[in-house]
């Protein structure tokens, strides 16, 4: 059950959130930028967690540390999604579709392997969507 839930989270909240951090990095404004993705040592004023201990984790060993509160699971991922987008220099879609097919991805991935680094499934599938969508 929680498993769906946070594919749910992942699928309206994503596309915003990774939309903004891709903004942000696009505009002039560098401050607003590390105010989005949190850099190791950053947290928001109410975050029970740290980016950098989470890019270590694996799937398994992000929903054990993490799991109990979603929202820190989503935050931790979009964080991760929007890393990944601005680091690849991607266009991330601004889509419904785009988020769902993310949060999808991303729990496949986790479910075939979870001993694979969040972060490597949360790159790989940011690419894959992006990719799908330059082809429609």
């Amino acid at each position: 059950m929680r498993r769906m839930s946070l594919a749910l989270l992942l699928s309206f909240l994503l596309p915003a959130s990774v939309g903004s951090l891709q903004a942000q990095a696009s505009s002039e404004a560098a401050p607003d930028l590390q105010d989005s993705i949190l850099l190791p040592g950053e947290m928001p004023e109410n975050a029970d967690w740290d980016i950098a201990d989470a890019l270590p984790l694996t799937c398994l060993q992000l929903w054990e540390a993490y799991g109990e509160n979603n929202q820190d699971v989503v935050e931790i991922v979009t964080t991760m999604a929007g890393m990944s987008v601005i680091n690849r220099e991607l266009e991330f879609p601004q889509t419904e579709e785009a988020g769902r097919m993310l949060g999808e991805g991303i729990l496949k991935g986790c479910e075939q392997d979870r001993n694979d680094l969040m972060y490597a499934i949360v790159d790989r599938n940011v690419r894959k969507v992006v990719a799908e969508q330059a082809g429609n």
